[in-house]
């Protein structure tokens, strides 16, 4: 990747209104150790990521944590955190060589 990728990439990213995971006044540190116990990992400056089930989540200002969950190719945005847990409190995941469809 050339530099002036880096710089453009970063740039779209401020633009974006993404809030970095290190933004502790807007992120919460007990959130982001949440999502590290269950196995989230930060990717990137931006987002926590998750392999197996593929899920992102990201803040962006003015609209709330998105989820991304690319295996059901399906976007989420909660206003809270709190609502976010109550998603995964229920949510359903898969079974080995199960489809989601």
């Amino acid at each position: 990747m050339k530099l002036t990728e880096v710089l453009h990439t970063i740039v779209h990213e401020k633009q974006s209104g993404l809030v970095p995971l290190d933004d502790l006044s807007t992120w919460k540190w007990p959130d982001i150790e949440y999502l590290a116990s269950m196995g989230f990992a930060p990717d990137g400056e931006y987002q926590m990521s998750l392999k197996d089930p593929d899920l992102s989540i990201y803040l962006k200002r003015g609209e709330g944590y998105t989820l991304e969950d690319r295996d059901k190719k399906e976007k989420k945005v909660f206003s809270k955190f709190s609502q976010l847990i109550d998603y995964f409190d229920n949510y359903e995941q898969k079974q080995e060589n199960e489809s989601y469809l």
